[in-house]
């Protein structure tokens, strides 16, 4: 059952780390955005300013809304509404840099990517 998510953004160097514990979290670079993205980050044509809504229903995420003017893919596949996001997804869209890794527990999936286990750090460090 998922609380809420951790979410890895990285665009190039720059890379960073957001928990969310929210029923419906909005990714993009709108106002209205949970966790916001650079607008310089994704292409042009994106329309509402959010690229993708995940919802937390029966116990987990899955994708609510995504910007269909983009191609937005999970795993590097076509994904729909719906779809529900497991621990260790990749979320890209196609032709622009930063991509999101989708982790419940991101230090006990394999699918972490080193550079997340190697700079993590407790409260107490």
């Amino acid at each position: 059952m998922a609380t809420g998510l951790v979410i890895h953004i990285s665009s190039g160097d720059d890379r960073h780390t957001e928990i969310l514990t929210d029923e419906r979290i909005r990714i993009g670079n709108s106002e209205s955005a949970d966790l916001k993205l650079r607008s310089s980050s994704l292409p042009r044509n994106s329309t509402n300013g959010h690229l993708l809504e995940l919802i937390r229903r029966d116990g987990s995420y899955q994708v609510g809304a995504f910007d269909t003017s983009l191609e937005v893919t999970k795993n590097s596949a076509e994904f729909a509404i719906g779809d529900e996001i497991e621990d260790g997804d990749e979320i890209r869209v196609v032709g622009s840099r930063p991509y999101l890794a989708i982790l419940s527990n991101p230090f006990a999936s394999s699918r972490c990517p080193k550079w997340i286990k190697r700079n993590a750090r407790g409260p107490f460090h």
